[in-house]
């Protein structure tokens, strides 16, 4: 049986199998996908991080595309190194246009503090950039982590990505997108590959203007350079519900039902389709807050999905 939630309604796809305590009291049937994970509805509450226990880079060059480089901030804890953890990677939302590394100081601190390497970084923005520029810029971001935490003894070879509205796109096209040309990257020895992406109130399907809110619509014609009925094959190489993350890269999906911007039927449909193709997926709904979800919360109405998210983070690049 099903346990109802009197201020969060959960709508989970765990690989090929999907639970739905908002519409039923049983789970429908199917096939369950090894490397998705289940829902977590209570944990200790995330503490602010002890700032004199971490080490702190900031304004660090990864990527020089162009004359202005590409910065990120890194923070890892003094005693977690050889404790053999991954990567975490924060990605700011500001719908293509705006919005920086900052954005996740407190975040990314919290999660170094959990014992990653974890790191929040820069990408370019539009008007002056369109896709796929953006993804080109985490996987570059990517390359030369790994080469930092190889020197740090963490585990280079695990890395999840964490992206809030636009960067939930970047990050899942990011996963899902052959290696970039490495034009300009500082490493192009080490691969791009991530093994896990949490999508924060992400965005699935750009392939018409109306899958978005109306707020949104011209930021997505000047992220894509046009109007995306116009240009469908930049459209599609831009929407995750048609280019997949890999089958060893579960995604956990976080998303408001009161989202303004984007609908919660769109995470639904991209969960579905990796249901479809075996890939481990979880989606958490939340009834309360709207499209700006906070990745850690210790407050009840957020307790859930910081919980999946704090356990995502575990399996997926904790000590093994």
């Amino acid at each position: 049986m099903v346990k109802r939630y009197s201020r969060l309604a959960i709508y989970a796809i765990v690989g090929g199998t999907t639970f739905s305590c908002a519409n039923s009291t049983e789970p429908l049937q199917g096939t369950r996908g090894p490397l998705a994970i289940e829902i977590v509805q209570n944990c200790p509450v995330v503490a602010l991080p002890d700032i004199s226990s971490l080490k702190v880079a900031t304004d660090v060059t990864y990527y020089r595309p162009s004359a202005l480089p590409q910065l990120l901030d890194v923070a890892w804890r003094e005693d977690s190194q050889n404790n053999r953890r991954g990567i975490v990677v924060f990605i700011h939302g500001g719908a293509w246009r705006e919005g920086s590394r900052r954005d996740f100081s407190v975040e990314m601190l919290q999660a170094a503090n959990m014992g990653y390497l974890s790191a929040s970084v820069d990408y370019r923005l539009t008007p002056l950039h369109q896709f796929p520029a953006p993804v080109d810029d985490v996987q570059c971001a990517v390359r030369y982590l790994k080469r930092l935490a190889a020197v740090l003894s963490f585990d280079s070879s695990r890395v999840v990505l964490v992206g809030l509205s636009a960067g939930g796109q970047i990050a899942l096209i990011a996963a899902a997108a052959p290696s970039n040309s490495g034009n300009g990257c500082p490493d192009l020895v080490a691969s791009p590959h991530v093994t896990g992406v949490a999508s924060i109130s992400g965005i699935y399907d750009l392939r018409t203007s109306a899958n978005v809110g109306a707020d949104l619509r011209q930021a997505l014609i000047a992220y894509l350079g046009g109007i995306p009925e116009n240009i469908p094959t930049i459209a599609n190489a831009a929407s995750p519900i048609v280019r997949a993350v890999r089958a060893d890269a579960p995604v956990l999906m976080i998303h408001g039902r009161l989202d303004f911007l984007i609908p919660i039927s769109q995470p639904r449909i991209y969960g579905m389709r990796l249901r479809d193709l075996n890939i481990g997926a979880t989606l958490v709904e939340l009834t309360t807050g709207g499209h700006y979800l906070p990745p850690f919360d210790p407050a009840i109405s957020f307790r859930t999905s910081t919980c999946t998210l704090q356990s995502f983070l575990e399996t997926r690049l904790g000590p093994q």
